[in-house]
């Protein structure tokens, strides 16, 4: 996995006002539910965030979430929260949205969707498949994280949530 640095992370004024958010019960968290899920059962990144040589169009430019290897694999919602949109990119292929207070996850590369925009979600239920959609090399999950409009790096956030729920 390549090493990611404080450049690659975005400001840790939004990391932390975002962690205290998370964490003082004021986001859509389900009580009886898991505060958080990982996205898959096994993460394993193919492309991090930050620059990089577009692997089809050879460009370099700003990757702004994660690629991780999957086949075929059920995809799990992060956090407790609402489908906010579904759609087709030409690039991202079928991708799914989901809404948490100031915070917006994108899943894309998708082959199937396994809910609706409006319906609420909870963290750890399936929400879609993996496929290969759009513009890729292979099959994976783009999984990319705003919040405040302002991308974050996928991975630094799944490690501060798991560092700051147990």
């Amino acid at each position: 996995m390549k090493t990611l640095t404080s450049k690659h992370l975005g400001s840790r004024a939004a990391f932390a006002m975002l962690f205290i958010w998370l964490l003082s019960g004021n986001a859509t968290l389900a009580r009886a539910q898991p505060r958080y899920a990982l996205p898959l059962k096994s993460i394993r990144v193919t492309s991090g965030y930050g620059p990089r040589k577009h692997p089809l169009s050879g460009e370099l430019r700003l990757h702004r979430g994660t690629d991780l290897a999957a086949r075929s694999d059920s995809v799990h919602s992060i956090l407790t929260g609402t489908v906010k949109t579904i759609g087709h990119h030409h690039q991202l292929g079928l991708y799914l949205i989901t809404q948490h207070g100031e915070l917006e996850i994108t899943y894309g590369h998708l082959g199937d969707t396994w809910v609706h925009a409006g319906q609420k979600i909870y963290a750890g239920q399936q929400i879609a498949r993996t496929g290969a959609s759009g513009q890729v090399t292979g099959e994976h999950l783009h999984l990319s994280i705003r919040y405040r409009g302002r991308y974050l790096n996928p991975m630094r956030f799944l490690e501060k949530l798991v560092q700051n729920t147990h």
